[in-house]
């Protein structure tokens, strides 16, 4: 069945006469739209089609067309500003995610990381610079409406919002303690000391993969090394929430100094950890 989409809404509709309602124009004029007989509708414009592939091949024409008429409209100072403030607004994002893509192809990570390959891979559309990224020149950003600028932002917050899913399908109640384990490479009786820290645990990972600095090899390094070391429920928590703060900046301390930090502690009390072992082991006692 046949849908409609308006382009100054960027919404698609079941049917003419909902999509002529929802920016309050006459049915029978969206359908001329439609049809070829009328250029707009109520300075609308409305595309009928089957395939997506379809609608993209029609919209074609019609972003020329806005384009055009942006470049031309006289705006407000108010509407300046709202343009300006939209193009420096996108700009940072896109600065951001051009950041998290070069540090994760550092850390080898970008060709794993299927959110983040997400987030880059409208750049077919708003432009590519030379090493992959988008191109972030306020130049290129401004040759697009204000619509399309709002649309990549959008798409883009919503695909990191994909690590929150990511975070909740790890933490899912149907896990049971046993693929914990293997995860981190510990035992189960390992695995059950730290069940009360696995929500915190997964969204640090997630705030990892969404912040600029990345890092995300080197602090699952240092976490999995300090489960495998058996560090005590607390000592792990004092990290995690060392990092979150990091993350969310709440802290002066820079995500280099807290690895360093935690790195020299946890190197310190897993020697002695393992001092104590031996010379339990040495005397034939039972070590816990």
């Amino acid at each position: 069945m046949p849908k409609i989409f308006v382009l100054e809404t960027n919404k698609v509709f079941d049917s003419v006469a909902a999509a002529a309602r929802s920016v309050g124009v006459d049915a029978s004029n969206a359908a001329k739209v439609i049809k070829g007989k009328r250029a707009s509708a109520g300075g609308y414009h409305f595309v009928g089609f089957e395939q997506r592939a379809d609608l993209e091949r029609s919209l074609e024409g019609y972003k020329e067309l806005i384009r055009t008429r942006e470049k031309t409209k006289v705006l407000t100072k108010a509407e300046r500003n709202q343009r300006n403030n939209l193009i420096d607004n996108v700009h940072d994002l896109l600065v951001d995610v051009n950041k998290r893509m070069r540090n994760a192809k550092k850390e080898g990570l970008y060709d794993t990381d299927p959110v983040l390959q997400k987030m880059t891979s409208y750049t077919d559309y708003y432009g590519m610079n030379k090493t992959g990224g988008y191109d972030t020149t306020k130049a290129n950003l401004r040759t697009f409406t204000n619509q399309e600028l709002q649309n990549l932002a959008d798409m883009i917050e919503r695909d990191k919002g994909q690590y929150a899913q990511d975070v909740y399908d790890r933490m899912s109640r149907h896990r049971n303690i046993a693929t914990y384990a293997a995860q981190f490479g510990i035992t189960v009786p390992e695995a059950k000391k730290y069940f009360n820290l696995y929500p915190v645990l997964f969204e640090l990972f997630a705030a990892a993969k969404q912040g600029t600095e990345y890092n995300y090899n080197e602090i699952e390094g240092e976490l999995y090394d300090a489960m495998q070391g058996d560090a005590t429920e607390d000592q792990l928590l004092d990290f995690i929430l060392d990092l979150k703060s990091t993350y969310q900046g709440n802290t002066q301390q820079s995500l280099d100094d807290i690895l360093q930090k935690w790195s020299k502690q946890r190197k310190q009390w897993q020697a002695n950890f393992e001092s104590k072992k031996k010379l339990t082991n040495n005397f034939g006692g039972e070590f816990d």
